[in-house]
Formats: C-alpha cells, sequence, structure tokens
C-alpha cells in the first residue's frame, strides 16, 4: 500500500517533503515529528523527575503533582494529535504554546517566588522546547523562531 499525498502539499501539512497521508506516512518529515514526540517524553520525564525531587521545597506541593499530570496528559494528547498529519496544524501548536506556557506561569504559585528567585528550573524546564520544535517543523525558521519567542517570553515574565 502506498501513502497518497493530502491535499496542500506533499505531506498534507503544506511543509516540504514527507509523504503525509491518513496514517501519517513514513516520510522524512513524518520522521522529524516523530522525533518531536520522543523529545517532548524524554523532557516530560525529565521535568518530572526535577519536579517530584525537589516538590518538597514548594510552596504547593500538591500542584507540583497536579502540573505533572497536566504535562503527561498533554503529552498524550499532542502525541496523538502529531502522530496524524490532520494534527500537525497551527490550532494545534497554539494550544501547544498555550498549555506550555500556562504551566510555566503556574511555576511561581506552585514552586513559589523565592524558589524561581532562586533559579530553580520552572517547572517546564526542557519540556518547553517542545512546542517550539513543531512550530518550526511546521513554520520553517520563521515559525520556531516565533515560537522560541513566545516560550521565552513565558520564561522571562516567570522570572520576573
Amino acid at each position: 500500500m502506498t501513502n497518497r499525498p493530502a491535499a496542500g502539499g506533499p505531506s498534507g501539512t503544506g511543509g516540504a517533503g514527507g509523504t503525509g497521508g491518513a496514517g501519517g506516512g513514513t516520510g522524512v518529515e513524518t520522521q522529524l515529528w516523530r522525533g518531536v514526540v520522543v523529545y517532548r517524553i524524554a523532557a516530560l520525564g525529565y521535568a518530572a523527575a526535577l519536579t517530584l525531587s525537589s516538590r518538597n521545597r514548594f510552596d504547593h506541593p500538591d500542584a507540583a503533582l497536579a502540573a505533572v499530570a497536566a504535562m503527561a496528559g498533554w503529552t498524550a494528547l499532542a502525541t496523538a494529535a502529531n502522530s496524524r498529519a490532520r494534527g500537525r496544524s497551527w490550532p494545534v501548536l497554539i494550544a501547544d504554546h498555550a498549555v506550555c506556557a500556562t504551566l510555566t506561569f503556574a511555576s511561581v504559585w506552585v514552586q513559589g517566588q523565592a524558589q524561581v528567585d532562586a533559579g530553580l528550573p520552572t517547572l517546564t524546564t526542557s519540556w518547553a522546547a517542545s512546542p517550539v520544535l513543531g512550530s518550526a517543523l511546521l513554520g520553517g525558521p520563521v515559525g520556531g523562531a516565533v515560537g522560541a519567542v513566545v516560550q521565552g517570553a513565558a520564561s522571562v515574565v516567570t522570572r520576573g
């Protein structure tokens, strides 16, 4: 069985490369999206380990568990979305950025201002790069740069 290109471009997302298709295809672009998924899962593991090992020092340690659960839930949803060509879209990435930025902002309340001021990593830590990688895949260098500005601004606002 061969994958047919979806309407709008060879990858089904309007981007270049890949074969798209209903099942996600096996082209270069699909492989890159799989890389984003693997990165997101690894970064979630890192963020969860940091959060769980430090949460007893947080102002709201139970909220830290809720944040990790939210990150895990969003990781599952984003993984499912990014596994199909139609889920590799700007609406999904905008939601991805919104969820990530919201959880980054929550760091101040969950961890406490003193922890953030002391340089403790935010709750999202390296997980915050996941929507940036997706933005770069979907929008090229400009998309990646815009995504980096969004997540970077969330971090700067959080740090004061």
